[in-house]
């Protein structure tokens, strides 16, 4: 997770667990958050094309953050979860999980990806703290 913000990054370090760091100073978002969860529970607000925008359920006062499927469409990797939070026209709680995925090439090199998931819990009613 990144963001622009030194106080957001170290927010949520301590609400993930994890260590925040200036990783990249040059860039748009240089704080970078390291955690070792594989998920989190967040409000999602808009997912369309790579990129899924969410507040996180134990703070949704924390800001709001995008994540990037990079060159893949969230609706390839995510299947028919970002359709439904797309037809759903408001807020949703969700589960984003991430998981590892390693195959081996045809040249035997090891190729390890992150592979992100969206489970729907329920309808967000706009509240700072979801039920």
């Amino acid at each position: 997770m990144t963001t622009g913000s030194p106080d957001t990054a170290a927010t949520i370090a301590r609400l993930l667990g994890g260590e925040a760091r200036e990783a990249h100073p040059s860039a748009r978002e240089p704080w970078e958050i390291m955690t070792r969860t594989d998920g989190l529970r967040a409000v999602v607000e808009n997912a369309s094309g790579s990129d899924l925008m969410f507040r996180l359920a134990v703070d949704c006062t924390a800001g709001v953050f995008h994540y990037s499927s990079g060159p893949w469409l969230l609706s390839e990797i995510m299947g028919r979860t970002v359709d439904l939070l797309a037809g759903q026209g408001r807020p949703c709680l969700c589960d984003l999980l991430i998981r590892a995925v390693d195959f081996t090439t045809k040249t035997g090199t090891t190729v390890r990806y992150l592979l992100p998931s969206l489970v729907l819990i329920e309808h967000w009613d706009g509240g700072t703290q979801p039920e």
